[in-house]
């Protein structure tokens, strides 16, 4: 229900951290082997199109699994670093015609895409990077949406979401960035890839740091020094720096086995819920939760969405509980349980 709501609604019913923490606590329980598979289906509205090769997602090791963190880094050396944009996953293909992931095998051909980036394109393989919103641009955004009394987006990868899907104009099109940081199908070194996506499209690259040894204690570094920049970033990104990784290593249904994402500790904080005020717009009316203030990365925090009534039961929330505050992509206040 998670998956549906967050993938093909845009409109997720839970904290990314408490979706995580499931997420964790059926493995330990049951197993990967029922998770085996990529989230996501198509919207009907949209033309669906079959992926030429699987899109993938990675594999997470959480912040607290250092032995294992140390082991996979062992055995990918020497490793690209890059930032996780928290977006939509687009591939570009060479007829500049772009596509969500959707579940891996079948995304959507979107209707439309920033205008910046149609133009040159002589890949003959496809192009895969991440479709989102700077953290500045969902705020501009949703403060013109509050004075017109629209609901305001969730965050910043459901906003370009939103957007991108829509069918009639969007007057937020050319808000989307996109960074790309794949080539499907060219099993060669990350930077042989970001060389070739330079010299063949018009599209931004990531940025990247290699390291051969000790990047278990970069990591940690690198999501601080970058996590509250304008970017919307959900971790990081660690990938084989190595020509024919992906044939050396190989790949599950699920993910491939040359590159994996590494997921921050999110910073919470114990409160009590003294209140909820129902802010009315012109489309619905959102719950707002108040609670005692709490410091969250030397802002104090006092208010925060709780989205829909939907959120409210799923948590089971009651007045004069004692909450856990966080910050989602270390701005936007949440309750995560």
């Amino acid at each position: 229900e998670a998956n549906k709501a967050y993938y093909e609604l845009d409109s997720p019913i839970m904290p990314d951290l408490e979706y995580d923490n499931l997420y964790y606590d059926y493995i330990d329980l049951y197993g990967e082997l029922d998770l085996d598979f990529v989230a996501g289906s198509c919207v009907a509205s949209l033309k669906p199109f079959k992926h030429t090769s699987n899109m993938n997602s990675l594999d997470k090791i959480k912040h607290s699994e250092t032995g294992k963190l140390k082991k996979e880094l062992d055995k990918l050396y020497p490793v690209a670093i890059e930032n996780k944009i928290d977006g939509l996953t687009i591939v570009a293909y060479p007829n500049n015609s772009f596509v969500t992931r959707g579940n891996g095998t079948e995304g959507e051909i979107l209707p439309r895409f920033p205008k910046r980036y149609i133009g040159t394109n002589t890949s003959k393989y496809p192009i895969r990077g991440e479709a989102f919103l700077l953290k500045s641009s969902l705020k501009e955004i949703n403060n013109n949406r509050k004075v017109q009394g629209l609901d305001l987006f969730a965050n910043e990868r459901n906003a370009a979401s939103g957007i991108l899907r829509r069918l009639e104009d969007n007057p937020y099109i050319e808000y989307i960035k996109f960074i790309s940081y794949d080539v499907i199908d060219l099993d060669v070194s990350e930077e042989e890839k970001l060389k070739y996506i330079k010299e063949h499209t018009c599209f931004d690259t990531i940025d990247y740091v290699l390291k051969e040894s000790n990047a278990d204690e970069f990591i940690p570094e690198f999501y601080k020094q970058n996590v509250n920049l304008d970017i919307p970033i959900d971790g990081v990104v660690i990938k084989s720096n190595t020509n024919g990784s992906l044939a050396k290593f190989g790949s599950t249904k699920h993910h491939p086995l040359n590159a994996f994402a590494w997921k921050a500790e999110t910073e919470q904080h114990v409160s009590t819920l003294r209140g909820v005020n129902w802010q009315v717009g012109r489309e619905v009316i959102s719950p707002v939760a108040e609670f005692d203030g709490v410091i969250i990365d030397g802002t104090l925090v006092k208010e925060a969405s709780l989205s829909n009534w939907g959120l409210i039961k799923s948590i089971g929330l009651q007045l004069n509980d004692t909450i856990m505050v966080e910050k989602r992509n270390q701005i936007i206040p949440h309750i995560a349980s």
